[in-house]
């Protein structure tokens, strides 16, 4: 998932626009001549092929510059207003993904909320105040895991900020994989979960490997490359959370208000916790690695009893 900063999903949302991961960028025109709506329109097709998004828009600023957008999804998400239900795209979905599931994460916290594949339409009525989300495992390219096709206020939200916000507030140091474990395990705290431990070098060193490239698509290969050493190290693979922001803050925001990202931090199968970071074109680029070490006690006692 990726953010500028807190404020950017009330912004866009502010606008009626519910799709999650958007990748945009500015052009300006490197002679006198003016940018092209058609030059426009190649780049951003250029660019959905890039991040494989299934949506693409352009268009020219007031100011001569042009720009460019791409987005996972073919087709908005759209809210019936006579029925008060959120109506899931399901041709595109089936099209394009050979999974998908629709969940909502209340806004006072707790795990999210999944939905059957049966229910082709949400009575938003029934949710309270929170976040609903809708995510997709593609079809093509096999390698690559779910995606966030949409994030979609539900009630009234005041603000985007995670609980316990504050614990990351003007954080930005050497440090910033530690900030964050610990405001995960304040979080865990808060929900009577388990602290996850964190330090661990070979989630460490899994979460090192996966974040190689940069890249916030889930890839299903890397994935896989990973879980032997896991495993040397007696630890499970989990899940892991991609996420890229300015700051921590948003960061947390991301990972709170995204109902399968958090479903990720609260789960109770989780022991061990593992971070990489870095700075990456002005943001901060985080993987977070999740896994059982459960056996670990275990093997350490065989080690001890024989």
């Amino acid at each position: 998932m990726r953010a500028k900063h807190n404020s950017f999903y009330r912004i866009v949302w502010s606008l009626k626009i519910y799709d999650a991961q958007i990748e945009g960028k500015y052009y300006k025109s490197k002679s006198n001549s003016k940018i092209s709506e058609d030059e426009m329109q190649i780049k951003a097709i250029s660019l959905a092929k890039r991040h494989n998004h299934k949506g693409a828009a352009w268009g020219i600023c007031s100011d001569g510059r042009g720009w460019t957008a791409s987005i996972p999804s073919s087709t908005p998400l759209n809210l019936i207003k006579k029925t008060g239900k959120i109506e899931l795209p399901i041709a595109a979905l089936n099209k394009y993904c050979r999974d998908y599931l629709a969940s909502f994460a209340p806004h006072d916290g707790g795990l999210s909320i999944d939905f059957k594949q049966s229910e082709k339409s949400i009575d938003i009525s029934k949710l309270g105040t929170g976040v609903f989300g809708l995510t997709c495992l593609p079809k093509i390219p096999r390698w690559q895991g779910p995606v966030v096709w949409y994030l979609r206020p539900i009630g009234h939200i005041t603000n985007m900020h995670a609980p316990l916000n504050y614990l990351l507030k003007d954080k930005n140091d050497k440090n910033n994989s530690e900030h964050l474990s610990l405001w995960i395990n304040a979080i865990r705290k808060k929900e009577n979960l388990p602290p996850l431990i964190y330090g661990y070098e070979v989630v460490n060193r899994g979460a090192d490997t996966l974040a190689i490239g940069g890249s916030i698509m889930h890839n299903r290969k890397m994935i896989s490359s990973i879980k032997a050493g896991l495993q040397e190290g007696h630890v499970k693979f989990v899940g892991e959370n991609r996420v890229k922001a300015n700051s921590l803050e948003a960061m947390a925001a991301l990972l709170w208000n995204s109902p399968t990202h958090r479903n990720l931090l609260l789960s109770k199968e989780a022991t061990h916790l593992g971070i990489s970071m870095k700075t990456q074109d002005s943001e901060l680029f985080a993987v977070l690695l999740l896994g059982d070490g459960s056996s670990l006690k275990i093997s350490r006692a065989d080690k001890k009893s024989r």
